[in-house]
């Protein structure tokens, strides 16, 4: 909100400005966990679930930035003049608890269905036509009507029925589809469990739109978590392409460093004077666990501070650093320094004990209310703290 207010307005390009790329990620953070509750009992090919994680990163691209124009349109008073900051944030807050509780707690839920169906599908399409499909809701007084009407839906794999109608068909819907041995279970009518699966997804909203249309998809064909015509992404191609490039990187910039394992990437515009240790930080993650890195470049803007890192495998943006003094002070200004990063990587070269060591996590952690995870790398060795461990943890517990 202080940003939108301090540059008098939203465009898509300050996605990329640090408080709202905090925005994206933070979205991102909280829809791919209910993902990876929807798949937690099944293993998913490879290729799709990084269709489905890259799914729930731009959705979340778009979703900021329905909620940060939205926001923006509520900075102006009556005589087109930047109203007063705290005028503006308390209508914003409002904005806050629609776009980040009573819409996010439903997306959430959806993710958690469409990563299951998603998943389920991968199944489905190895044991071909050996069984059919069958819908299936969860059988209680808060089934809807009309989806109570798909249940025990029996069809096989290639019916178009599956092709809209595979669940979740709604928000909060809990639903899901079973295989079932053919033999056992009579075949629906296509046509007519189509229809009602039309009923089941038709919704008129007030300006005459069928709002519940945007279910008619298959997470798992279409590799995708949320409906890919859902409102949000209902934008000019120009916004499109900037939310998109936003999320997305010039490959044409960027330069490979050499690696064992996974990927390390240096923009051509990274800081030169951080670039050796940010490079050394890279490359040693991504050797030991195959992690992708970009390390990006320094912002051009006049006071708008850069990250160090992107970390492509697990979407979020890091901050490097490096200690060589074995002081409480060094490792506090290291930290500090990290521009307010909510994921920090610190590489100790100090002979540091593990008292002052811990000690300054500890406070710095009281004071910067960001910081979610800190990965301290030392002795060849590397282990990450939640916020809550270093909130909690105790001296020498930690050696």
């Amino acid at each position: 909100m202080q940003h939108i207010h301090d540059k008098k307005g939203y465009k898509p390009e300050m996605l990329q400005d640090e408080p709202l790329l905090a925005v994206t990620n933070e979205t991102n953070r909280i829809l791919s966990h209910g993902m990876s509750a929807g798949i937690a009992d099944s293993t998913p090919p490879e290729a799709m679930l990084n269709k489905l994680k890259e799914d729930v990163f731009v959705f979340s691209g778009f979703k900021t930035h329905a909620e940060l124009k939205e926001a923006a349109g509520l900075l102006l008073d009556d005589q087109n003049k930047i109203r007063p900051f705290q005028d503006f944030k308390n209508d914003v807050l409002s904005l806050n608890n629609t776009y980040n509780s009573a819409y996010l707690d439903a997306e959430y839920n959806f993710a958690i269905g469409s990563a299951q169906m998603a998943s389920k599908w991968a199944d489905f399409e190895k044991d071909g036509e050996r069984y059919n499909l069958q819908y299936r809701t969860v059988g209680d007084n808060k089934v809807r009507e009309e989806h109570e009407a798909l249940n025990m839906t029996t069809l096989p794999l290639d019916d178009p029925f599956w092709n809209s109608f595979l669940p979740p068909n709604g928000w909060n819907c809990r639903c899901t589809t079973v295989q079932v041995r053919a033999e056992k279970y009579p075949e629906s009518n296509s046509a007519e469990q189509i229809a009602k699966g039309e009923k089941a997804t038709t919704r008129i909203d007030k300006k005459g739109n069928n709002a519940d249309a945007i279910f008619r998809f298959n997470p798992g064909k279409d590799k995708v978590i949320f409906p890919p015509n859902h409102p949000y992404y209902k934008v000019s191609q120009n916004v499109k392409d900037a939310i998109i490039k936003n999320n997305t990187n010039d490959d044409s910039k960027y330069t490979e460093i050499k690696t064992d394992k996974g990927l390390v990437r240096i923009h051509d515009d990274h800081g030169k004077k951080e670039t050796r240790e940010n490079t050394e930080i890279a490359t040693y993650l991504a050797n030991k666990y195959e992690y992708k890195y970009d390390l990006l470049p320094i912002s051009q803007e006049q006071g708008v501070n850069s990250i160090d890192a992107y970390n492509v495998t697990l979407k979020r943006y890091e901050e490097f650093k490096e200690n060589n003094t074995a002081t409480k002070n060094a490792i506090d200004k290291a930290i500090q320094y990290a521009k307010k990063a909510d994921y920090i990587v610190i590489n100790i070269k100090s002979n540091i004990d593990d008292d002052t060591l811990f000690d300054a996590l500890n406070d710095r952690v009281k004071r910067s209310a960001n910081i979610k995870e800190i990965r301290v790398i030392r002795n060849g060795n590397d282990k990450p703290y939640s916020r809550e461990e270093i909130l909690n943890f105790k001296q020498k517990e930690h050696k």
